[in-house]
């Protein structure tokens, strides 16, 4: 082995041997990642309850909207026209 040789292999040796003693030193741990929050339940905005009464005519059939989000109720009744807003809302106002 010459001189040039033995030279370079010695400094590969200790390129490597820094490297490898950085690494030991670093004192980066892995952590624990916080879990994702919760997602928010699919609740839509407005709710629907249809019925049908019976009448002379056969059935009287209407619906109650309530907007989940104010708490305030509709009625519509067939042949009715416009919706009518109850009195109420069943949610107390903030």
């Amino acid at each position: 082995m010459s001189a040039n040789q033995f030279r370079l292999a010695a400094l590969v040796l200790m390129f490597v041997l820094v490297a490898a003693a950085g690494t030991l030193l670093q004192n980066d741990r892995a952590e624990a990642q916080a879990p994702p929050p919760p997602a928010a339940p699919a609740v839509g905005r407005f709710q629907i309850s249809a019925y049908a009464t019976p009448s002379s005519e056969g059935l009287n059939p209407g619906c109650y909207i309530v907007d989940t989000a104010s708490g305030k109720v509709w009625h519509t009744r067939l042949g009715a026209g416009l919706v009518e807003v109850t009195k109420q809302p069943l949610l107390p106002s903030p």
